[in-house]
């Protein structure tokens, strides 16, 4: 099979040993997936594939590549070397573009005419429109209409998680006037916008500076209280940790007082220093929201350019463009200033990889990361994780970033309308709201917003909800007083971390981000080869930033700024594809 820009394709890849391997021989029919999951996420795809391989009357072999990086440098070794790449596969938009520019992609759209024809439908009413530009936005015809060249999976956003006790802590103090907090302080209300940070943020932090060590050859202290089964605390003690109160439950050692408090927060090992209030867990996924909650903008890709053929194309960098730059440049002096009062931070400050693991070592209690990373943060917190929308600047710049794989057919087998049928299964329906449910992830459709399961799982928490569940309780157990039935629903409804916090991130989705009407705006940058090399450079510039301080000239900013736009990367090997804007 002759593929086209062989050579710019290869240009764009790392060869490594090995590459060019053939997958094998394969039966004429089958539907081969590949997915870049990892960890538990294959073991649910793997039977979803196989459920979806029933629906549409053949075997589907579903195989993760691990990484979204890894995914795309497989399938290019296989197109390069016309080896066997899958018949369907998910990946981010500029992975689509490199797979269209070696002529390796199949368009939807005739199968989308004949799936709508065979169902009597409009498969795209189905499907979020936040989740559709991305892809048609890759390639045209020749008359310029956009081709679609993907159907959305897997959806995730940013928004705030934060350690509930300690924020119910806060609370305590201001309402009981303790520690010169007043119920006006009102710190049992988390911050929405970044003005409110400037206020609370610094309350917060003298809170921190008494519960943590002076130092690290100091311990620090401890929040002891008791918990409801929905994670609020109450019933407040700080102390040192006694050594000689503990047990084992599960993974997880518990520290108590007689009395029966426990250990909710402890500081024991942190260092003052090396803690603070609010961390953001992606540095790139943060300098991109955030110069767009400032009026900027991050990239572009210009009309002229959607025509041109993808490997071709040529984004624009615009965050340094003149009407942008300065608005960049506040931007980074804003969370720099927060930095400088020890109020805002990045995970590498803990001597963490991510803010995951700075939570659960209580060196951060509030974390702005991926909702479909919640788990991460549950193993140890319980309930006491809780979940709200991402800050924002104002009403006028409520911008969060979307994020997520697609899934495209690829030209690999005949079986074309079979592979379409399995991609719309994965995507709509009961299959796509497992797959939310068991992954945290954000349904794509209606369809699946709408399956029982997944209405169910939004609402299980509801009063109303909770006290059904709490009567049926009842009636299986007539002992029970209505009290006590209604403690069992509760704690039925929290027993599992995990779904405490994919539920909390869903209906923060559902309840704030997607409201027909609302401000906040879900958005999403142009797609174009080297977009992905863009945003692994700009990872560096907030950490580069919180080595000025929040008074360094504008020039100091600027040259972080610089030192992006003028790597080797930016001017050289991409130069083809990415413009700059100045």
């Amino acid at each position: 099979m002759k593929k086209l820009n062989k050579t710019l394709a290869l240009s764009l890849l790392v060869i490594a040993a090995g590459a060019l391997s053939s997958c094998g021989s394969r039966a004429h029919g089958d539907i081969y997936y590949w997915s870049c999951f990892g960890g538990a996420y294959t073991s649910v795809l793997d039977t979803l594939s196989i459920e979806v391989g029933h629906r549409v009357g053949t075997e589907i072999y579903h195989e993760s590549h691990n990484s979204y990086d890894t995914i795309k440098t497989d399938v290019m070794y296989q197109i390069i070397g016309e080896g066997e790449y899958p018949n369907i596969v998910t990946g981010y938009p500029d992975h689509f573009a490199e797979y269209i520019g070696s002529n390796a992609l199949v368009s939807l759209d005739e199968y989308l005419e004949e799936y709508n024809d065979d169902h009597d439908t409009n498969l795209l009413d189905d499907y979020l429109p936040a989740y559709m530009e991305e892809n048609y936005s890759l390639s045209a015809d020749e008359d310029g209409n956009p081709l679609l060249y993907g159907l959305p999976f897997n959806k995730s956003t940013e928004l705030m998680g934060y350690n509930g006790s300690f924020v119910d802590y806060a609370k305590y103090l201001c309402d009981n006037s303790l520690d010169e907090f007043t119920p006006a302080d009102d710190l049992g209300t988390v911050p929405a916008t970044w003005s409110e940070w400037e206020v609370k943020g610094p309350k917060y932090r003298r809170i921190l500076d008494e519960l943590c060590a002076p130092d690290a050859q100091t311990k620090g202290k401890v929040i002891y209280g008791r918990q409801t089964y929905d994670g609020h605390a109450y019933d407040f003690t700080v102390q040192l940790r006694d050594e000689s109160h503990k047990r084992t439950e599960g993974e997880n050692i518990i520290y108590y007082l007689e009395d029966g408090r426990v250990a909710l927060v402890d500081f024991t090992n942190v260092d003052k220093n090396m803690s603070r209030v609010i961390s953001w867990d992606s540095l790139d996924n943060m300098f991109i929201t955030l110069v767009r909650q400032w009026g900027s903008q991050y990239t572009d890709l210009k009309d002229d350019q959607k025509k041109e053929e993808p490997l071709y194309r040529k984004g624009d960098i615009m965050f340094v463009a003149p009407e942008n730059k300065q608005k960049t440049i506040d931007c980074l002096r804003y969370f720099t200033k927060l930095h400088d009062a020890r109020i805002f931070g990045e995970p590498s400050e803990f001597d963490a990889s991510y803010n995951s693991e700075a939570f659960e070592q209580s060196k951060v209690m509030f974390m702005l990361c991926s909702s479909g990373g919640l788990s991460y943060n549950t193993a140890n917190w319980q309930h006491r994780f809780r979940v709200a929308p991402l800050p924002y600047r104002d009403a006028d710049h409520m911008y969060v970033i979307s994020q997520g794989a697609d899934i495209a057919l690829t030209d690999r087998s005949k079986n074309y309308e079979e592979c379409f049928d399995a991609m719309v299964a994965l995507t709509t329906g009961d299959i796509q709201a497992e797959w939310c449910l068991q992954t945290g992830y954000y349904p794509c459709s209606k369809s699946a917003i709408n399956a029982p399961a997944y209405q169910e799982f939004l609402h299980e928490a509801d009063d109303d909800v909770v006290a059904k569940r709490a009567e049926g309780i009842k009636e299986k157990n007539p002992e029970y007083t209505p009290e006590q039935a209604l403690e069992k629903a509760r704690e039925e409804v929290y027993a599992t971390p995990t779904r405490v916090a994919y539920r909390e991130g869903s209906v923060v989705n559902e309840k704030n981000y997607m409201v027909e009407g609302s401000k906040w705006h879900k958005f999403i940058d142009p797609a174009f080869i080297g977009s992905s090399t863009i945003r692994k450079l700009v990872k560096s510039v907030f950490k580069e930033a919180f080595h000025k301080t929040g008074d360094s000239p504008d020039s100091e900013f600027e040259a972080i700024l610089r030192g992006v736009v003028d790597s080797d990367d930016i001017r050289s090997t991409y130069k083809t594809t990415i413009r700059v804007v100045e």
